[in-house]
C-alpha cells in the first residue's frame, strides 16, 4: 500500500487536472439566499422560481452515510436552469442528489431544455440515464427510491453508485449508443419534460466542457467517496463500462472519448 503522502500527492495531481475546463460547480455551502453561487467561476444560478433551502449537516437526513453532510433542498415548485449550456458531445456532468424523502413527487430532477434527457432520475427510478432516444443501461436500477445517487455522465456513458451498506460506495458503469443530446441547458424541474417534477435534494453538481478521461473518472469516484463516504485507500473503483445486451424501446444510450492523462498506475 502506498504511504499517505504518496496517496495525497497522487490525488492532488489528479485534482489539478479535474479542475481544467470545470465551467460550473455548486455545493450546499455556496447557496446564499436565492443565489446558488458557482465556486468554479461566474456561472451563478440567480433565476430560481420557488425556493432553494440549505439543509446543514446537523439537521440533515442522511441515514445511509457514515457522517451527515449538507445539501440543498427544493420542491416541485422549485425550478431553475444553469446559465451555461453543455458543449455538444464534449461534456461531463457529475452530481450527488436524491429524491427528497419527505416529498411525494419523483419524476426527473436533471433534464435538458430541448431533448429527451434524464440524468440520473426518471419515473421514481434513481440511477437511470436516458439520452435523446434511448436508455444507457437499464430503465430501472432497483435502487432505493430515496437513497443518495452518485452519478457521473458523458455522452454515451455513465457511472453510478449508492452507499453500499457500510458507508462506502459501489460503482457500476454503462456505455451505449444513442443520438447526441446536443448543447443542452441543464434544467431542474423545468425543460422539455418540465411536467415530470420532483421534490429533490442536491449535495453537489459539477459541469465540465470536456470529456474526463478514465483516470480522471477514477479520481472523481475516489473524491466523492472521500468526501461523502468511508474511503478505503487499499482499493480503487474496479467497474468497467459494459454494453447492455438490450435497450428498452424508446428509452436512452452513448459513446465516451478522451485519453488518460493522469494515470494512477499504483494501487491506492
Amino acid at each position: 500500500m502506498q504511504s499517505i503522502c504518496a496517496i495525497l500527492t497522487l490525488l492532488s495531481s489528479c485534482y489539478a487536472q479535474t479542475t481544467t475546463n470545470l465551467v460550473a460547480h455548486y455545493d450546499a455551502e455556496s447557496l446564499s439566499g436565492s443565489v446558488w453561487a458557482d465556486t468554479a467561476g461566474s456561472n451563478d444560478i440567480t433565476s430560481v422560481t420557488g425556493s432553494l433551502t440549505y439543509v446543514d449537516s446537523g439537521t440533515a437526513v442522511n441515514v445511509e452515510a457514515m457522517e451527515p453532510f449538507s445539501y440543498v433542498s427544493g420542491t416541485t415548485a422549485t425550478t431553475f436552469q444553469l446559465p451555461v449550456p453543455l458543449v455538444t458531445d464534449s461534456w461531463t456532468v457529475v452530481h450527488v442528489a436524491r429524491y427528497d424523502p419527505t416529498g411525494g413527487s419523483r419524476g426527473r430532477i436533471f433534464q435538458g431544455n430541448t431533448n429527451n434527457w434524464a440524468s440520473g432520475f426518471w419515473g421514481a427510478n434513481p440511477g437511470i440515464c436516458h439520452q435523446s432516444s434511448a436508455f444507457i443501461g437499464p430503465a430501472s436500477s432497483g435502487y432505493t427510491q430515496n437513497g443518495w445517487l452518485f452519478h457521473i455522465e458523458q455522452q454515451g456513458s455513465f457511472w453510478r453508485a449508492t452507499f453500499d451498506g457500510s458507508g462506502g460506495l459501489t460503482w457500476t458503469a454503462f456505455t451505449g449508443s444513442t443520438s447526441s443530446i446536443g448543447a443542452q441547458i441543464i434544467s431542474v424541474n423545468s425543460g422539455t419534460y418540465g411536467a415530470e417534477k420532483s421534490d429533490f435534494n442536491i449535495a453537489e453538481l459539477f459541469v465540465y466542457d470536456r470529456v474526463l478521461d478514465s483516470a480522471e473518472i477514477t479520481f472523481m469516484q475516489q473524491h466523492l467517496e472521500i468526501k461523502y463516504a468511508a474511503f478505503d485507500p487499499s482499493s480503487q473503483p474496479t467497474s468497467t463500462p459494459t454494453v447492455p445486451t438490450s435497450v428498452p424501446s424508446g428509452q436512452p444510450s452513448g459513446q465516451p472519448s478522451g485519453q488518460p492523462t493522469c494515470s494512477p498506475t499504483d494501487q491506492l
